[in-house]
Protein backbone atom coordinates (compact mmCIF):
# COMPACT_ATOMS: atom_id res chain seq x y z
CA UNK A 1 0.00 0.00 0.00
CA UNK A 2 1.22 3.47 -0.83
CA UNK A 3 1.85 5.93 1.98
CA UNK A 4 0.84 9.57 2.37
CA UNK A 5 3.82 11.92 2.53
CA UNK A 6 1.81 14.80 3.97
CA UNK A 7 -0.28 14.56 7.11
CA UNK A 8 -2.95 16.85 5.63
CA UNK A 9 -4.45 16.89 2.16
CA UNK A 10 -6.75 19.56 0.79
CA UNK A 11 -10.07 19.48 2.64
CA UNK A 12 -11.88 19.29 -0.67
CA UNK A 13 -10.48 15.81 -1.35
CA UNK A 14 -12.21 14.42 1.70
CA UNK A 15 -15.41 16.29 0.94
CA UNK A 16 -15.40 14.86 -2.56
CA UNK A 17 -14.82 11.36 -1.18
CA UNK A 18 -17.74 11.64 1.25
CA UNK A 19 -20.03 12.98 -1.44
CA UNK A 20 -19.12 10.07 -3.68
CA UNK A 21 -19.76 7.44 -1.02
CA UNK A 22 -23.20 8.85 -0.43
CA UNK A 23 -24.02 9.00 -4.13
CA UNK A 24 -22.72 5.47 -4.76
CA UNK A 25 -25.21 4.01 -2.29
CA UNK A 26 -27.98 5.04 -4.62
CA UNK A 27 -26.25 4.07 -7.87
CA UNK A 28 -25.04 0.52 -7.39
CA UNK A 29 -26.44 -0.59 -10.75
CA UNK A 30 -24.48 1.88 -12.86
CA UNK A 31 -22.65 0.42 -15.82
CA UNK A 32 -18.96 0.19 -14.90
CA UNK A 33 -17.96 0.38 -18.55
CA UNK A 34 -19.73 3.71 -19.01
CA UNK A 35 -16.98 5.60 -17.25
CA UNK A 36 -17.45 8.97 -18.86
CA UNK A 37 -19.75 10.44 -21.46
CA UNK A 38 -19.54 13.53 -23.61
CA UNK A 39 -17.26 16.21 -22.28
CA UNK A 40 -13.65 16.65 -21.25
CA UNK A 41 -11.75 13.45 -20.20
CA UNK A 42 -11.58 13.22 -16.42
CA UNK A 43 -7.81 12.83 -16.46
CA UNK A 44 -7.67 16.41 -17.75
CA UNK A 45 -9.94 17.92 -15.09
CA UNK A 46 -8.70 19.62 -11.95
CA UNK A 47 -9.73 18.82 -8.39
CA UNK A 48 -11.94 21.89 -8.29
CA UNK A 49 -13.75 20.72 -11.44
CA UNK A 50 -14.33 17.24 -10.01
CA UNK A 51 -15.96 18.73 -6.94
CA UNK A 52 -18.19 20.91 -9.13
CA UNK A 53 -19.17 17.95 -11.33
CA UNK A 54 -20.07 15.76 -8.34
CA UNK A 55 -22.13 18.57 -6.88
CA UNK A 56 -24.05 18.85 -10.14
CA UNK A 57 -22.64 22.18 -11.28
CA UNK A 58 -20.33 23.42 -13.95
CA UNK A 59 -16.61 23.44 -13.31
CA UNK A 60 -14.86 26.73 -12.72
CA UNK A 61 -11.40 26.00 -14.06
CA UNK A 62 -9.56 23.99 -16.65
CA UNK A 63 -6.94 21.48 -15.62
CA UNK A 64 -4.19 23.35 -17.41
CA UNK A 65 -4.54 27.11 -17.17
CA UNK A 66 -2.91 30.37 -16.33
CA UNK A 67 -4.06 31.52 -12.91
CA UNK A 68 -4.21 35.03 -14.33
CA UNK A 69 -6.70 34.22 -17.05
CA UNK A 70 -10.26 32.97 -17.22
CA UNK A 71 -10.81 29.46 -18.54
CA UNK A 72 -13.96 28.10 -20.16
CA UNK A 73 -16.10 25.85 -17.97
CA UNK A 74 -15.81 22.08 -18.34
CA UNK A 75 -19.16 20.52 -19.09
CA UNK A 76 -20.44 17.00 -19.58
CA UNK A 77 -22.14 14.11 -17.81
CA UNK A 78 -19.77 11.90 -15.81
CA UNK A 79 -20.37 8.54 -14.18
CA UNK A 80 -19.71 8.69 -10.43
CA UNK A 81 -17.48 5.60 -10.44
CA UNK A 82 -15.08 7.30 -12.87
CA UNK A 83 -15.05 10.44 -10.78
CA UNK A 84 -14.28 8.39 -7.67
CA UNK A 85 -11.32 6.77 -9.40
CA UNK A 86 -10.03 10.20 -10.33
CA UNK A 87 -10.33 11.31 -6.70
CA UNK A 88 -8.39 8.23 -5.58
CA UNK A 89 -5.64 9.11 -8.03
CA UNK A 90 -5.41 12.60 -6.54
CA UNK A 91 -5.31 11.26 -2.97
CA UNK A 92 -2.32 9.07 -3.89
CA UNK A 93 -0.26 12.13 -4.77
CA UNK A 94 2.44 13.26 -2.38
CA UNK A 95 3.10 9.87 -0.87
CA UNK A 96 6.42 8.88 0.60
CA UNK A 97 9.29 7.06 -1.00
CA UNK A 98 11.88 4.45 0.01
CA UNK A 99 15.13 2.53 -0.72
CA UNK A 100 15.35 -0.38 -3.17
CA UNK A 101 18.12 -2.89 -2.51
CA UNK A 102 21.41 -1.02 -2.12
CA UNK A 103 21.14 2.70 -1.36
CA UNK A 104 22.41 4.36 -4.55
CA UNK A 105 21.96 7.96 -3.40
CA UNK A 106 25.10 10.04 -3.89
CA UNK A 107 26.09 13.48 -2.68
CA UNK A 108 27.13 16.35 -4.94
CA UNK A 109 30.84 15.76 -4.26
CA UNK A 110 30.50 12.15 -5.44
CA UNK A 111 29.16 13.08 -8.88
CA UNK A 112 32.03 12.84 -11.38
CA UNK A 113 30.11 13.07 -14.65
CA UNK A 114 29.94 16.73 -15.67
CA UNK A 115 26.73 16.16 -17.64
CA UNK A 116 25.05 14.87 -14.49
CA UNK A 117 26.43 17.81 -12.52
CA UNK A 118 24.85 20.19 -15.02
CA UNK A 119 21.48 18.53 -14.44
CA UNK A 120 22.04 18.62 -10.69
CA UNK A 121 22.64 22.38 -10.84
CA UNK A 122 19.17 22.72 -12.39
CA UNK A 123 17.59 20.96 -9.39
CA UNK A 124 15.78 23.32 -7.00
CA UNK A 125 15.10 22.86 -3.28
CA UNK A 126 11.87 24.29 -1.83
CA UNK A 127 12.14 25.98 1.58
CA UNK A 128 9.64 27.85 3.70
CA UNK A 129 10.82 31.47 3.77
CA UNK A 130 10.90 31.41 7.58
CA UNK A 131 13.76 28.89 7.43
CA UNK A 132 16.07 31.28 5.53
CA UNK A 133 17.25 34.57 7.02
CA UNK A 134 19.11 37.42 5.29
CA UNK A 135 22.71 37.93 6.43
CA UNK A 136 23.35 41.63 6.75
CA UNK A 137 23.29 43.83 3.66
CA UNK A 138 25.35 41.68 1.29
CA UNK A 139 22.32 39.70 0.06
CA UNK A 140 23.40 36.35 1.45
CA UNK A 141 21.02 33.98 3.24
CA UNK A 142 21.47 31.62 6.18
CA UNK A 143 19.58 28.36 6.66
CA UNK A 144 18.09 28.63 10.13
CA UNK A 145 16.28 25.27 10.21
CA UNK A 146 18.32 23.25 12.72
CA UNK A 147 17.09 19.67 12.36
CA UNK A 148 18.97 16.71 10.88
CA UNK A 149 17.83 13.43 9.30
CA UNK A 150 18.02 11.54 12.61
CA UNK A 151 16.04 14.04 14.66
CA UNK A 152 13.49 14.87 12.00
CA UNK A 153 12.48 11.21 11.57
CA UNK A 154 13.21 9.77 15.04
CA UNK A 155 15.70 7.31 13.57
CA UNK A 156 17.22 4.51 15.60
CA UNK A 157 20.90 4.88 16.57
CA UNK A 158 23.02 3.72 13.65
CA UNK A 159 26.63 3.73 12.49
CA UNK A 160 25.73 2.65 8.97
CA UNK A 161 22.69 4.79 8.07
CA UNK A 162 23.56 7.11 5.19
CA UNK A 163 23.37 10.89 5.77
CA UNK A 164 22.38 10.30 9.39
CA UNK A 165 23.44 13.72 10.67
CA UNK A 166 23.07 15.79 7.52
CA UNK A 167 20.95 18.94 7.65
CA UNK A 168 17.35 18.85 6.42
CA UNK A 169 14.77 21.50 5.65
CA UNK A 170 13.64 21.28 2.02
CA UNK A 171 10.01 20.17 1.69
CA UNK A 172 9.92 19.52 -2.08
CA UNK A 173 12.05 19.51 -5.22
CA UNK A 174 11.79 20.96 -8.70
CA UNK A 175 13.57 21.28 -12.05
CA UNK A 176 14.58 24.49 -13.82
CA UNK A 177 12.81 23.96 -17.14
CA UNK A 178 12.98 27.49 -18.59
CA UNK A 179 14.96 30.67 -17.98
CA UNK A 180 12.95 31.37 -14.81
CA UNK A 181 10.39 28.55 -14.70
CA UNK A 182 10.33 25.45 -12.53
CA UNK A 183 8.53 22.15 -13.12
CA UNK A 184 7.41 20.37 -9.95
CA UNK A 185 4.62 18.26 -8.48
CA UNK A 186 1.24 19.98 -8.08
CA UNK A 187 0.94 18.76 -4.49
CA UNK A 188 4.07 20.83 -3.69
CA UNK A 189 2.21 23.99 -4.68
CA UNK A 190 -0.37 25.45 -2.30
CA UNK A 191 -2.25 27.28 -5.05
CA UNK A 192 -2.77 24.00 -6.91
CA UNK A 193 -3.19 21.49 -4.07
CA UNK A 194 -5.07 23.77 -1.64
CA UNK A 195 -2.81 22.35 1.08
CA UNK A 196 -2.75 24.95 3.84
CA UNK A 197 0.26 23.27 5.46
CA UNK A 198 2.64 24.46 2.75
CA UNK A 199 3.32 28.13 1.92
CA UNK A 200 2.12 29.90 -1.17
CA UNK A 201 4.71 30.48 -3.89
CA UNK A 202 5.55 34.02 -2.80
CA UNK A 203 6.40 32.61 0.65
CA UNK A 204 8.54 29.77 -0.69
CA UNK A 205 12.26 30.21 -1.27
CA UNK A 206 13.49 28.29 -4.29
CA UNK A 207 17.14 27.49 -3.65
CA UNK A 208 19.85 26.41 -6.07
CA UNK A 209 22.93 24.67 -4.70
CA UNK A 210 21.69 23.13 -1.46
CA UNK A 211 24.45 20.49 -1.42
CA UNK A 212 27.06 18.69 0.65
CA UNK A 213 30.15 20.04 -1.15
CA UNK A 214 32.63 17.56 0.36
CA UNK A 215 32.81 14.28 2.27
CA UNK A 216 32.82 15.93 5.70
CA UNK A 217 30.02 18.38 5.01
CA UNK A 218 26.59 18.04 6.62
CA UNK A 219 25.13 20.42 4.04
CA UNK A 220 25.79 24.06 3.25
CA UNK A 221 23.91 26.60 5.35
CA UNK A 222 24.87 29.86 3.61
CA UNK A 223 23.67 30.88 0.15
CA UNK A 224 24.52 33.75 -2.19
CA UNK A 225 21.77 36.12 -3.26
CA UNK A 226 21.64 34.59 -6.76
CA UNK A 227 20.89 31.16 -5.29
CA UNK A 228 17.65 32.12 -3.54
CA UNK A 229 14.39 33.26 -5.21
CA UNK A 230 10.79 33.81 -4.24
CA UNK A 231 8.00 32.53 -6.45
CA UNK A 232 6.08 34.98 -8.65
CA UNK A 233 3.21 32.92 -10.04
CA UNK A 234 1.85 29.46 -10.75
CA UNK A 235 1.56 29.51 -14.54
CA UNK A 236 -0.03 26.09 -15.10
CA UNK A 237 -1.01 23.06 -13.08
CA UNK A 238 -2.83 19.75 -13.36
CA UNK A 239 -3.88 18.05 -10.12
CA UNK A 240 -4.73 14.66 -11.61
CA UNK A 241 -1.39 14.33 -13.39
CA UNK A 242 0.26 16.07 -10.40
CA UNK A 243 2.41 18.68 -12.09
CA UNK A 244 2.78 22.44 -11.89
CA UNK A 245 4.90 25.13 -13.51
CA UNK A 246 6.09 28.05 -11.36
CA UNK A 247 7.78 31.29 -12.39
CA UNK A 248 10.51 32.79 -10.22
CA UNK A 249 10.35 36.39 -9.07
CA UNK A 250 13.34 37.68 -10.99
CA UNK A 251 14.02 39.58 -14.19
CA UNK A 252 17.75 38.87 -14.00
CA UNK A 253 17.62 35.33 -15.32
CA UNK A 254 21.27 35.46 -16.31
CA UNK A 255 22.18 35.47 -12.61
CA UNK A 256 20.51 32.12 -11.89
CA UNK A 257 23.44 29.70 -11.29
CA UNK A 258 22.06 26.94 -13.53
CA UNK A 259 21.00 26.30 -17.10
CA UNK A 260 17.50 25.00 -17.84
CA UNK A 261 17.07 21.32 -18.67
CA UNK A 262 16.42 21.20 -22.41
CA UNK A 263 16.79 17.52 -23.28
CA UNK A 264 13.25 16.25 -22.76
CA UNK A 265 12.01 12.83 -23.86
CA UNK A 266 8.60 13.18 -25.48
CA UNK A 267 7.80 9.51 -26.00
CA UNK A 268 7.53 6.74 -23.43
CA UNK A 269 10.70 5.37 -21.91
CA UNK A 270 11.30 1.74 -22.87
CA UNK A 271 9.91 -1.08 -20.75
CA UNK A 272 12.36 -1.92 -17.95
CA UNK A 273 14.53 1.03 -18.96
CA UNK A 274 17.06 2.45 -16.51
CA UNK A 275 16.42 5.80 -14.85
CA UNK A 276 17.94 8.11 -12.25
CA UNK A 277 16.57 10.87 -10.04
CA UNK A 278 18.00 14.14 -8.68
CA UNK A 279 16.40 15.92 -5.75
CA UNK A 280 16.22 16.42 -2.00
CA UNK A 281 15.12 13.19 -0.24
CA UNK A 282 13.69 13.77 3.25
CA UNK A 283 14.74 17.40 2.87
CA UNK A 284 18.46 16.51 2.74
CA UNK A 285 21.04 18.26 0.57
CA UNK A 286 20.92 17.28 -3.12
CA UNK A 287 21.19 13.58 -3.92
CA UNK A 288 21.75 11.84 -7.25
CA UNK A 289 20.34 8.28 -7.29
CA UNK A 290 21.13 6.20 -10.42
CA UNK A 291 20.71 2.56 -11.46
CA UNK A 292 16.95 2.19 -11.10
CA UNK A 293 14.57 0.21 -13.32
CA UNK A 294 11.19 1.04 -14.76
CA UNK A 295 8.69 -1.44 -13.29
CA UNK A 296 5.25 -0.62 -14.69
CA UNK A 297 5.31 1.32 -17.96
CA UNK A 298 1.66 0.71 -18.86
CA UNK A 299 -0.19 3.94 -17.92
CA UNK A 300 -0.27 6.77 -20.43
CA UNK A 301 0.72 9.57 -18.06
CA UNK A 302 2.71 7.81 -15.32
CA UNK A 303 5.13 4.95 -14.70
CA UNK A 304 6.67 3.32 -11.64
CA UNK A 305 10.34 2.60 -10.98
CA UNK A 306 12.48 1.34 -8.10
CA UNK A 307 14.00 4.76 -7.41
CA UNK A 308 15.71 5.48 -4.09
CA UNK A 309 13.54 8.41 -3.02
CA UNK A 310 11.85 9.88 0.05
CA UNK A 311 9.38 12.58 0.97
CA UNK A 312 11.05 15.79 -0.18
CA UNK A 313 11.82 14.18 -3.54
CA UNK A 314 8.37 15.12 -4.82
CA UNK A 315 8.93 17.18 -7.97
CA UNK A 316 12.43 15.78 -8.52
CA UNK A 317 13.55 15.32 -12.10
CA UNK A 318 13.62 11.70 -13.29
CA UNK A 319 15.94 11.01 -16.24
CA UNK A 320 16.62 8.30 -18.81
CA UNK A 321 19.96 6.87 -17.72
CA UNK A 322 20.97 6.05 -21.30
CA UNK A 323 20.37 9.54 -22.71
CA UNK A 324 20.20 11.90 -19.67
CA UNK A 325 16.88 13.17 -21.04
CA UNK A 326 14.17 14.27 -18.62
CA UNK A 327 11.35 11.69 -18.67
CA UNK A 328 9.22 12.85 -15.72
CA UNK A 329 8.95 14.09 -12.15
CA UNK A 330 8.71 12.05 -8.95
CA UNK A 331 5.27 12.19 -7.31
CA UNK A 332 4.65 9.23 -4.94
CA UNK A 333 6.02 6.03 -3.45
CA UNK A 334 6.33 3.54 -0.62
CA UNK A 335 6.72 4.49 3.09
CA UNK A 336 10.03 6.20 3.93
CA UNK A 337 10.58 4.68 7.36
CA UNK A 338 9.13 1.83 9.40
CA UNK A 339 8.89 1.46 13.16
CA UNK A 340 11.53 -0.53 15.03
CA UNK A 341 10.45 -0.36 18.65
CA UNK A 342 10.45 3.24 19.83
CA UNK A 343 12.37 4.55 16.83
CA UNK A 344 12.36 4.21 13.04
CA UNK A 345 14.53 2.62 10.37
CA UNK A 346 14.66 3.15 6.62
CA UNK A 347 12.18 1.08 4.63
CA UNK A 348 14.08 -1.29 2.30
CA UNK A 349 12.45 -2.89 -0.75
CA UNK A 350 13.96 -5.41 -3.20
CA UNK A 351 15.69 -3.99 -6.27
CA UNK A 352 14.56 -4.94 -9.75
CA UNK A 353 11.87 -4.39 -12.34
CA UNK A 354 9.43 -7.09 -11.20
CA UNK A 355 8.65 -9.60 -8.47
CA UNK A 356 8.36 -7.37 -5.41
CA UNK A 357 5.59 -6.64 -2.93
CA UNK A 358 6.72 -3.00 -3.07
CA UNK A 359 4.88 -1.33 -5.92
CA UNK A 360 7.59 1.18 -6.79
CA UNK A 361 7.87 4.97 -6.90
CA UNK A 362 5.38 6.89 -9.01
CA UNK A 363 6.59 9.20 -11.78
CA UNK A 364 4.47 11.61 -13.83
CA UNK A 365 5.69 11.57 -17.42
CA UNK A 366 6.35 14.69 -19.48
CA UNK A 367 2.73 14.60 -20.59
CA UNK A 368 1.12 16.38 -23.50
CA UNK A 369 -0.19 18.96 -21.04
CA UNK A 370 3.35 19.75 -19.82
CA UNK A 371 4.64 19.90 -23.38
CA UNK A 372 1.84 22.27 -24.39
CA UNK A 373 2.51 24.50 -21.39
CA UNK A 374 6.21 24.64 -22.28
CA UNK A 375 5.56 25.12 -25.97
CA UNK A 376 7.30 21.88 -26.93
Amino acid sequence: MKYLRSSIFPKMIFVVGIIFICSSMGNSNSNSEDLESEGQPLRDISLEDLAAIINGGESKTSSQKSLNSKAPPVQGNYNSSRVAQAVIEIKKRGKSKTIYGHDDRRDWWEIKDQKIKKLAKASVAFFNEKHLSPLGSDGKYSLTYKNDLKGQNTLCPSETENFFLQRTGAFCSGVLIGENTILTAAHCVAEASQNEKIPRVENVRYVFGFIAPDKDSLGNTTFESNQVYAGADVEYYNNLEDWAIITLDTSEVNKIPAKPVTEIQKDKISDFGKVFVIGYPAGLPLKYAPNSWVRDNTPDNTFTADLDTFGGNSGSGVYNQDTNSLVGILTEGEPDFIANGSCNIVHICPRGPVGSNCEGEGVTRITQGIRDALGL
